[in-house]
C-alpha cells in the first residue's frame, strides 16, 4: 500500500515537472526576439510578389540601415544537382531602392536556355502609409504581350480609406480587395454588413503589411481560398496556411536560437494525407542572405530536386 502511494506521488511529481519544462520552453519561444530581416516573409517568395501595387516585400529599415541601393535576384531552373554550375538561369529581378529604403523600381529579365527572352520594368511612386504605391510599367523587349504582362502582374487603384477598412479595385478586372483593419469587425456578419463582398472579391483581416487572414466568400458565410497567418506573442510570423480544394498548404517559418530567420518549409496535404514538401534554407554573408536553396521532395523519398536563388547587392556610398 505504501509503495503504491509512493509510486502515485512520484508519477504526479514527474508530470508536474514535465509540464513546467514544457511551459518554460513555450514561454521562451513566445518571448524570442527575432532579428530584423530584409525580407517580409508574409509576402516574399509567394504569389504576392506579382501584386506590384503593394511592394511590401522588404523591411525598409534593414534596406536603409544597410544602405542597399539595388538587390539583384538570380533564379535558376530546377535541377537534380546541388550546384549552380550546371543550372540554367530562369530569371533575374533587380530591385531599386532610394536612400530611405523604399522600393522605387523593379526590372524582370526572363531567360530560356540561358538566353534573355524579354524584360519588364515597373516604376513605383507615391508610397502611402498602408504600403500602397502607384505603378507604371514598360514591357521593354518582351516576348509577352502587354495583356499577358498585366495579367501576370496585378495592379490596383485606391478606392476608399476609413478607420475601419481600406478598399482597392483591381485595374484590369474591377474586383475589390478589402482590408478590414479592426479585429472587432472580423466576424462574418460584420464583414457582410460593412463591406458586402461579392464572390470574386478578396477580404483580408489586418493591413497590407501584416495580414492575419485572406479569403473569398459566397452566399455571405461560405469561405473559400482561405489563407491564414499565425504569429507569436511578439508578432513574429510562424506559419501560413492556405486551403484550395482539394489541397491544403502550410508554410512554417524557421528561426535559429538567436531569432534569425533561416528559411521555411512548405508542405502539401490532401485532407490529412501528406503529399510533398519543399525545404528552403538561406545562406548568409555579412548578415545578409546571399543564397536560398529550395529542395523539393515527394512522399517518403529522400532524393529531391533543387532550385537556387542568388542575391547580389550594391550599396550607396557613405
Amino acid at each position: 500500500m505504501v509503495n503504491r502511494i509512493f509510486l502515485s506521488l512520484f508519477c504526479l511529481a514527474f508530470v508536474i515537472v514535465a509540464c513546467s519544462e514544457i511551459r518554460e520552453k513555450s514561454i521562451e519561444k513566445e518571448t524570442l526576439t527575432a532579428e530584423p530581416f530584409i525580407f517580409n516573409m508574409e509576402h516574399f517568395f509567394s504569389e504576392k510578389e506579382y501584386v506590384v501595387s503593394f511592394p511590401v516585400w522588404f523591411n525598409d529599415s534593414v534596406i536603409r540601415n544597410q544602405r542597399i541601393e539595388t538587390l539583384q535576384r538570380i533564379t535558376y531552373m530546377s535541377s537534380e544537382e546541388k550546384d549552380t554550375s550546371t543550372a540554367s538561369i530562369k530569371s533575374i529581378k533587380t530591385y531599386h531602392f532610394n536612400e530611405e529604403g523604399l522600393l522605387q523600381g523593379l526590372t524582370v529579365q526572363n531567360y530560356y536556355d540561358n538566353l534573355p527572352i524579354g524584360s519588364t520594368s515597373f516604376v513605383l511612386e507615391n508610397h502611402d502609409e498602408n504600403g500602397f504605391a502607384e505603378v507604371s510599367s514598360s514591357p521593354g523587349q518582351s516576348t509577352l504581350s502587354d495583356e499577358e504582362i498585366l495579367e501576370r502582374y496585378r495592379r490596383y487603384k485606391k478606392e476608399e480609406y476609413t478607420k475601419k477598412y481600406l478598399v482597392y479595385a483591381e485595374v484590369e478586372t474591377g474586383r475589390y480587395l478589402f482590408y478590414m483593419l479592426n479585429e472587432r469587425n472580423w466576424g462574418t456578419l460584420s464583414v457582410d454588413s460593412i463591406l458586402s463582398p461579392a464572390e470574386q472579391d478578396i477580404v483580408a483581416f489586418g493591413d497590407p503589411f501584416k495580414p492575419h487572414k485572406r479569403y473569398q466568400v459566397k452566399n455571405r458565410v461560405n469561405e473559400f481560398n482561405r489563407e491564414e497567418y499565425e504569429y507569436d506573442e511578439a508578432g513574429n510570423l510562424l506559419q501560413i496556411s492556405f486551403d484550395q480544394y482539394p489541397f491544403n498548404y502550410k508554410r512554417s517559418i524557421l528561426y535559429n536560437n538567436k531569432g534569425r530567420c533561416t528559411g521555411y518549409v512548405d508542405s502539401t496535404f490532401s485532407g490529412e494525407k501528406y503529399l510533398t514538401r519543399k525545404e528552403s534554407m538561406f545562406h548568409f554573408e555579412d548578415e545578409l542572405p546571399v543564397r536560398i536553396i529550395h529542395e523539393n521532395k515527394s512522399g517518403k523519398s529522400e532524393a529531391g530536386y533543387y532550385q537556387f536563388e542568388v542575391f547580389k547587392y550594391s550599396f550607396y556610398d557613405d
